[in-house]
C-alpha cells in the first residue's frame, strides 16, 4: 500500500507503486474530489498525510519519494510497514461493522476494494470499446498483461456460464 499524502492528489492522483517503483498517475473523478475535500485539515502541506492515518511527525514521514523510502533505515521501513498494516487492520475491521449494518453477507476488507473496481472494470471493458485490458492493467498497477488476464479471469463466472449456455444450446 502507498501511504497516500496531500500533494498526491490535485486533478490526478500521481504516486508511485510501493512495491516496483512504477509511476501512477490517474484523473480524480468528481465523487473521488468531493471525498478527498472531506479530509482536508489546516495548515498541511503536500507531504502531509491524508485521512489521518499516519502521523507528519513520525520518524519515516520525510522519507517521500519512492527512492528516498529505498534508502530509508531499515527499522524505519520496518516501521512504516507495520505502521501501514496497522491502520489496514482497523480499516478492516470498521468494514467489518459497516457491512453488517449493511446487511452484506460476505467479507468485506480493504482489498475487496482493489477485487470490486477490477470486477467492475471487466464488466465494463465487455460493454466498452473505450476500455481495454491493458487500461485495467495499467490501473491495476501490474507489469505484466498475464497478471492481470489471471485475476480478471478469476471473476469471469458469468463469462463462462454464458459460453457453455450458448455451447449447448440452453
Amino acid at each position: 500500500m502507498t501511504e497516500w499524502r496531500l500533494g498526491n492528489f490535485i486533478d490526478r492522483l500521481e504516486y508511485q507503486m510501493s512495491k516496483t517503483g512504477e509511476f501512477m498517475s490517474t484523473r480524480l473523478t468528481r465523487k473521488a474530489r468531493e471525498i478527498l475535500d472531506l479530509f482536508a485539515r489546516e495548515n498541511a502541506s503536500p507531504t502531509s498525510y491524508i485521512f489521518g492515518a499516519l502521523s507528519d511527525q513520525a520518524a519515516y514521514a520525510p522519507y517521500v519519494s519512492y527512492e528516498q523510502k529505498k534508502k530509508m533505515p531499515r527499522e524505519l521501513a520496518v516501521r512504516l510497514f507495520n505502521d501501514i498494516s496497522s491502520v489496514q487492520t482497523q480499516i478492516n475491521g470498521e468494514l467489518k461493522i459497516l457491512a453488517q449494518k449493511a446487511g452484506i453477507a460476505g467479507k468485506l476488507t480493504f482489498h475487496t476494494a482493489r477485487h470490486s473496481f477490477a470486477d467492475r472494470a471487466r464488466r465494463k471493458m465487455k460493454e466498452s470499446k473505450n476500455i481495454s485490458i491493458d487500461d485495467i492493467r495499467q490501473a491495476l498497477g501490474h507489469t505484466k498483461l498475464d497478471t492481470t488476464q489471471r485475476y480478471l479471469n478469476s471473476f469471469d463466472r458469468e463469462g463462462l456460464d454464458s459460453a457453455m449456455s450458448a455451447i449447448f444450446d440452453e
